[in-house]
């Protein structure tokens, strides 16, 4: 009996003995980023994706193909036509989405974009924006995004908003900044690595926003593009959630002179605020 507890014991020792040194060798998980998707895997997301969703009217709205990529085989295809059906109420809407974040939150955020060369200049079209969730028991409707990373006129435009007071409204939101960030360059991919601190409140009441921005394009090294300190986002109950793709809103108004609109993405991280630039940038 004693011969055989004693085996046991051995066998039990060998067997922690493994276990630890299988922990030693497993992959380390890095723990501050919180979303990173490649498309490698050929879908688009679902809704278990760090609460992902799509917006999308038509099979050609979104899609997984292998004609280029950032890093790997695949990205996502987006493509918004004139003619399209309205999605959410709005003309002109291909776009993936995650979930909502906390009012007052520090987070990273990455995507690498490709702009084909066959996309002309033309009317603006949001290509990256956080939206907000609106009080509706308190009155509020929807408004424009309090962050926005738009393409005007073939140019790069990235704006962001803010509004302290409870209940508010486009009419009475606050800029607080509007870079143009020059032309935007076609046929190559550029990166995009934005960190913010989220937080509607003005420095006098203990506000603490920020937003800082750089950008790479066709690998040539990050640049800073934003550097910005003061109050970002609304006064909402809900944090803001972060979209990509093409929204092209003033064709409920104006034609514009090209349809349909096409980009393509890839690369796409959200870490928290313990994550770095190094972990946010892409490793060629």
């Amino acid at each position: 009996m004693m011969r055989k507890t004693c085996s046991m014991n051995n066998q039990t020792a060998r067997l922690i003995l493994l276990c630890a040194l299988l922990c030693l060798a497993a992959p380390v998980v890095n723990a501050a980023l919180l979303f990173h998707v490649d498309f490698e895997n050929g879908k688009i997301l679902s809704e278990g994706d760090y609460g992902a969703g799509v917006e999308r009217c038509c099979d050609h709205s979104v899609t997984v193909v292998d004609e280029r990529a950032r890093k790997g085989d695949k990205s996502v295809r987006f493509e918004s036509r004139r003619d399209d059906p309205l999605v959410a109420g709005s003309p002109g809407r291909a776009e993936l989405k995650v979930k909502k974040t906390s009012p007052i939150v520090e987070e990273w955020y990455a995507w690498s974009i490709f702009v084909p060369v066959e996309m002309k200049p033309d009317i603006p079209e949001i290509l990256g924006q956080w939206h907000a969730s609106p009080d509706f028991d308190k009155g509020e409707d929807w408004r424009s995004p309090p962050m926005a990373v738009a393409m005007k006129d073939g140019r790069w435009d990235v704006s962001g908003h803010y509004a302290p007071q409870e209940v508010n409204s486009n009419r009475d939101r606050k800029k607080g900044f509007s870079e143009d960030l020059g032309e935007a360059a076609r046929g190559v991919w550029t990166d995009w690595i934005f960190h913010v601190s989220w937080d509607y409140r003005e420095t006098e009441q203990g506000g603490g926003g920020f937003v800082k921005g750089w950008r790479q394009v066709d690998g040539g090294g990050y640049e800073a593009v934003i550097d910005y300190k003061g109050p970002i986002g609304y006064n909402d109950e809900r944090g803001v959630y972060f979209k990509w793709g093409i929204y092209k809103w003033p064709w409920k108004n104006e034609p514009g002179n090209q349809s349909p609109r096409v980009v393509y993405y890839d690369e796409i991280k959200i870490g928290d605020q313990t994550a770095s630039f190094d972990e946010m940038k892409v490793v060629d």
